[in-house]
């Protein structure tokens, strides 16, 4: 089995972690191919393969870091069905739910075909200018039309399979998927959904009537987002998995769908979903006074 190794440029996840994972691969006869980003001074003698082509490459992919190293590791899967197993460094993911001290043992059982995956939707997008298609990008967390620091309030209008939905001024818009409903989306006041569900999220950033609030669509739904600003380009911009940014002209359109392929995440056999909502949102913690002020 060919394992693609991705990893945060981090000194002490590159250092022994590293060493010890291709080590440990290897002596179970499991050839280990490293992103191409990895420098040469660690794992020398193993194939590298530029991040973008990992999904063609491996049968398993295992990703050392955190929520935004794996985003950006699933973005060269394509239309690679290849399990992915995030391990975290740091505090607790949301995505990346295998913790270093499982690392083997998990692997252990993968290799052994006792491990489940769970499929995460993700969404596709172009953006159409005039009657050009510009940009076509998937994303598995979300999709974000904001504003510069110095820009005005953003005005958008939303349409549903064709039919007109609402015109949102706001600091802007953001379209995610179940997964991504606990990253921005959650900060604008959006409802967590749990992640192996399939839908589409719509949150507006900071509305200007309050009466707009997040709606939920179904995942088969095709969403058109206008962008009726006269802010000149550069000023507002659309942003893919916090990873990749897209300036906007006026009148530029966001065409929105269901990801055609979904990303298959190995499952943790620690902790849950929802050990890691209470521990990420604090639920269940009674503040003193002091810490309330």
């Amino acid at each position: 089995m060919k394992t693609g190794i991705v990893v945060k440029q981090h000194p002490s996840i590159l250092g022994e972690v590293l060493h010890d994972l291709i080590q440990w691969l290897e002596q179970r006869g499991i050839r280990p191919v490293l992103e191409s980003d990895i420098p040469e001074t660690f794992g020398p003698g193993c194939p590298r393969v530029p991040r973008g082509e990992l999904g063609g490459q491996v049968e398993l992919l295992v990703v050392l870091g955190g929520d935004g190293t794996l985003l950006s590791a699933v973005k060269g899967l394509g239309d690679h069905p290849v399990p992915v197993l995030g391990v975290n460094f740091g505090s607790l993911g949301f995505l990346t739910e295998t913790t270093f001290p499982e690392l083997y043992t998990t692997l252990d059982a993968v290799l052994a075909g006792n491990f489940i995956t769970e499929n995460r939707m993700t969404l596709s997008c172009r953006v159409v200018r005039g009657d050009r298609a510009l940009e076509s990008r998937q994303v598995l967390n979300d999709m974000v039309i904001n504003k510069s620091a110095l820009a005005r309030m953003i005005d958008l209008r939303v349409l549903v399979d064709g039919k007109f939905v609402n015109a949102f001024k706001s600091d802007g818009l953001i379209l995610s998927t179940p997964t991504g409903s606990t990253a921005y989306s959650l900060s604008a006041q959006g409802p967590i959904i749990y992640p192996s569900m399939e839908a589409i999220l719509l949150t507006p950033i900071c509305p200007h009537m309050l009466a707009n609030r997040p709606l939920i669509l179904p995942p088969e739904a095709r969403i058109t987002v206008e962008l009726h600003s006269d802010e000149p380009e550069g000023d507002v911009f659309l942003t893919l998995d916090g990873q990749e940014g897209f300036p906007l002209k006026p009148r530029d359109c966001i065409e929105v769908v269901r990801g055609p392929h979904p990303v298959r995440l190995i499952k943790s056999n620690g902790a849950s979903y929802f050990d890691i909502l209470r521990r990420k949102l604090s639920w269940g913690e009674r503040r003193t006074e002091t810490e309330i002020g």
